[in-house]
């Protein structure tokens, strides 16, 4: 019995709801910063026009929406898996925003919308 008590012990640890959270607050906030140097670079570089104010009020959003859940996240130890498929949710909202207004499905970042769903398959179990 205490063979199994070890095994236990020492088994690896599960990853709960609140670690993806944390994981994709890291993905979002490169995200962000990777869509204000791509807007950045378009503007100024290859003297393209954009709807700055959208795109900047839509980024603001993001960036108020990710502190929001970093002062909810403080203090827990755990939260279920809806919370983390509104996190995914919220991405997929967001970044949809942010193609409408750089040129939608022909965007070369159009891709990025896979990426929550891929999340959303291997760290949901519904």
């Amino acid at each position: 019995m205490q063979n199994v008590t070890k095994s236990i012990k020492y088994a690896a640890p599960i990853s709960l709801p609140i670690d993806h959270i944390r994981r994709i607050l890291l993905l979002r906030a490169v995200g962000v910063v990777g869509q204000m140097t791509a807007s950045a670079w378009v503007l100024y570089y290859l003297d393209l026009s954009l709807p700055l104010k959208p795109l900047a009020i839509t980024l603001v959003m993001l960036c108020l929406f990710s502190l929001a859940t970093s002062f909810f996240l403080r203090g827990r130890s755990r939260v279920t898996e809806g919370t983390l498929f509104f996190q995914l949710v919220a991405d997929v909202v967001f970044l949809t925003v942010v193609l409408y207004w750089t040129g939608g499905a022909t965007n070369p970042f159009a891709w990025f919308l896979l990426v929550p769903q891929s999340l959303a398959s291997s760290l949901l179990s519904y």
